[in-house]
């Protein structure tokens, strides 16, 4: 099975590429990235909109340091695109703050 977890080091900043293959034109949905602390906690801790790279198959989302300021762990994530007809969820594994030296 494939694996899509993430890994940021705490602080840091980050670019995350997300390739969705199926044919659908991009250009017509906004891409989001969302992380909660659990499954069933209400309000994310990292909520971004992401930017269509490639209409046909690449979206993008730029975390900054204020974003992975979190405590490390494991974090659930998903992205989704989505117009106003069409909600799809892409992908949903984890991302995980890694404890740096420095932070």
């Amino acid at each position: 099975m494939a694996t899509n977890k993430i890994e940021i080091y705490q602080n840091n900043s980050r670019t995350i590429g997300c390739y969705i293959y199926g044919g659908l034109d991009l250009s017509s949905f906004t891409p989001y990235l969302t992380v909660k602390r659990s499954m069933s906690d209400a309000s994310p801790v990292i909520e971004k909109i992401g930017m269509v790279t490639d209409p046909s198959t690449t979206v993008t989302f730029d975390l900054t340091p204020s974003d992975t300021s979190l405590a490390f762990g494991d974090y659930p994530y998903d992205i989704t695109i989505e117009n106003e007809s069409n909600i799809y969820t892409v992908v949903k594994d984890i991302l995980s703050i890694i404890n740096g030296v420095r932070y």
